[in-house]
């Protein structure tokens, strides 16, 4: 999870470098590209099978809604420091407590609930919405909530298909959605712009592996806490890279989504852990 915080702060810091010379389609085309790429070694020792797919129309409603998350959150990376756009990715778990009632019919107890609107209320102290909000928040909620509908998905799908598949086809969708945007807008790298580019793409992938792998080796509680330190980290990385700081309302409104966030988590995996684990059938 710290390896995963860390490659995410390098794909955020450059991006938002990148994000000067070239467009939010081009880079989300080239992430999904080399993601591609890098599980290719995985998809060909699975051989077929991993191409094999169950309901494609919400593979492929999925696959649309994590590109439109990369194409905005690149573009609200491009205009927002790193640390604010990271608190507000935070509330994305909000998003998914609100869509599993929604969508799944989910019960949502009076607890989750009220943890759920503290989480938002930080979102609203980030955002302040009276002094009129920016296009770039506006994409970065956006984005969280596009995200957290993929993860509402993935619940679902993955009951009849594998994480290599869904890892496959998100990728392919993210090329083939993003394909003609990033055409319209291509701006070819020179030299050193072409190592970035793929310096970016690779490091947002492998963020995304490590957390995967994190939270299949830890505790879901202990885990999830972790993935928070990356705030901090991203503090850091704009005032190592581009001499800026958080504004004062990040610090309370991240407090809050945090601490909504970790609540719902590790009550979650308390819940679980108290269950009653059935007995196998005798043979």
């Amino acid at each position: 999870m710290l390896a995963s915080g860390l490659f995410f702060t390098i794909y955020l810091a450059l991006t938002k470098h990148l994000a000067e010379d070239f467009s939010a389609a081009m880079l989300g085309f080239t992430r999904g590209a080399v993601g591609f790429l890098f599980t290719a070694p995985l998809l060909m020792r699975a051989g077929a099978a991993a191409w094999r797919l169950n309901r494609p129309g919400l593979v492929v409603l999925r696959g649309a809604l994590g590109s439109a998350g990369f194409f905005l959150s690149i573009a609200a990376v491009a205009d927002l420091p790193l640390s604010q756009f990271n608190a507000i990715s935070f509330s994305r778990p909000l998003f998914v407590v609100a869509l599993a009632a929604f969508l799944l019919g989910e019960r949502v107890g009076p607890r989750r609930i009220s943890a759920t609107l503290v989480g938002f209320l930080g979102v609203l102290i980030i955002v302040q919405p009276g002094g009129g909000v920016d296009a770039a928040t506006i994409m970065a909620l956006t984005s969280s909530l596009f995200f957290a509908a993929g993860i509402i998905l993935v619940k679902t799908l993955s009951r009849d298909n594998s994480s290599l598949t869904l890892l496959l086809y998100a990728n392919v969708i993210t090329v083939l959605f993003l394909a003609p945007f990033a055409a319209m807008a291509w701006t070819t790298p020179e030299g050193w712009q072409w190592a970035l580019m793929a310096a970016m793409a690779l490091s947002g992938t492998l963020a995304q592996g490590c957390y995967i792998r994190g939270m299949a080796l830890g505790d879901a509680s202990f885990v999830t806490n972790m993935d928070f330190l990356r705030l901090p980290m991203t503090v850091f990385a704009d005032w190592a890279v581009f001499r800026a700081l958080p504004t004062f309302w990040v610090w309370p409104g991240a407090a809050l989504i945090v601490g909504a966030a970790l609540y719902i988590s590790v009550r979650e995996a308390r819940m679980g852990a108290e269950k009653p684990v059935k007995a196998p059938a005798s043979p």
